[in-house]
């Protein structure tokens, strides 16, 4: 039987009766036996299989079911319909908190930049489902962006229409169907525009070179929305490349990877001095760490600039196309960031990577003292 979890979520441990636990010892053990039901992954398949094909509908209120075999992330319903605008007090709140990083930043002589990938239906709204609407005017992020541009210093791209363009007309999709995330070519054309943003020509799409695979963002998790409505396997093959020719042979021969669990990125700055955890990661990296949320990559790349990536998810892949660039790249969660890190790494440049959907207020955990 199967019994391994297909959901985003650890399955319930066999609690341990003790004089400590024995008021939610039943409770506890109740889950643990519900998470470990005979045929429980047969039987939930089951019934989002029937919700998906007979009624339409996703098992799990976090998915929307598009056109087309398309889903959504239900978390940014309210980006694609207008409905979390911000008003003029939260805008003002807002850029300070970025402008404050970038002062921060700008203080130390390091150069500051926000990078925001688009939501999914952001790009692909014509896979929405037909009884929902785009809202009209500017979006939230439309709000954010054109109000830091004007009110601050702080340099940010937002590469929404870039990404529009590139799949309008295309043979290649740029964002996974199954998934809440860009693929390998949506990730690659995001990169691109912030390489040449920051002095570094890549190469058009059109002349790399494209291997399609059905393997998700995170290899080995599966696609995140067709996980979380059970339908993985049910729903079949999904569109994901892997792309070579994008940065000569012996840069690329040359990049390495590692990784570590330390909550504090300082030992990575000399990795040589890193012992005990320290591993090479895998050859079929694809910027993905699967061991932990710092990724250090060293390369032969020309440009020797020190860049802290600071990203979330849809930052993971990207980390491979800043290796190709810069010799010396470290990259971590955002949402561990501190000002410690960027004093400990003394980045040339700092990008700080977040997704539309993301929480913009966010930015201001790097200059908090909290």
């Amino acid at each position: 039987m199967d019994t391994a979890s297909h959901e985003n979520r650890q399955l319930s441990e066999r609690p341990v009766l003790s004089a400590e636990s024995y008021t939610g010892y039943s409770r506890a053990y109740e889950s643990y036996l519900n998470d470990r039901l005979p045929f429980r992954n047969a039987l939930v398949s089951l019934n989002s299989f029937i919700d998906y094909y007979v009624f339409k509908e996703a098992s799990d209120s976090s998915v929307i079911i598009g056109r087309d075999g398309w889903l959504f992330f239900s978390a940014t319903l309210e980006d694609y319909q207008r409905d979390n605008l911000y008003s003029e007090e939260e805008l003002q709140e807002l850029a300070a908190e970025a402008e404050a990083a970038r002062a921060y930043c700008d203080s130390r002589g390091i150069t500051f930049i926000l990078f925001m990938p688009p939501n999914k239906n952001s790009v692909y709204g014509e896979y929405m489902p037909a009884h929902i609407t785009a809202g009209a005017g500017p979006s939230r992020a439309d709000q954010y962006v054109s109000y830091l541009r004007e009110h601050t210093g702080v340099d940010v791209i937002w590469v929404r229409d870039e990404l529009v363009e590139a799949a309008t007309g295309s043979d290649r999709l740029l964002y996974m169907k199954h998934d809440s995330h860009w693929n390998g070519l949506g990730s690659y054309t995001g990169s691109r525009l912030l390489m040449s943003h920051l002095g570094i020509d890549m190469p058009a799409p059109d002349a790399l070179t494209y291997t399609h695979t059905d393997e998700a963002v995170f290899a080995g998790a599966g696609h995140d929305l067709a996980n979380a409505i059970s339908m993985d396997a049910a729903l079949g093959t999904d569109e994901n490349f892997v792309l070579s020719g994008y940065v000569d042979e012996s840069v690329y021969d040359s990049i390495e990877y590692r990784g570590d669990y330390h909550e504090s990125v300082s030992e990575l700055i000399d990795p040589a001095a890193i012992d005990g955890d320290l591993y090479v990661l895998p050859d079929n990296y694809m910027g993905v760490n699967p061991y932990g949320d710092v990724v250090y990559a060293s390369s032969d790349a020309a440009d020797s600039r020190r860049v802290l990536f600071a990203r979330d998810s849809f930052g993971e892949m990207m980390t491979q196309y800043l290796a190709a660039g810069f010799a010396d790249v470290i990259s971590i969660r955002n949402s561990t960031l501190t000002i410690q890190d960027i004093d400990e790494i003394k980045p040339d440049i700092l990008i700080y990577e977040m997704v539309e959907r993301s929480d913009y207020h966010d930015l201001g955990s790097i200059t908090s003292t909290d």
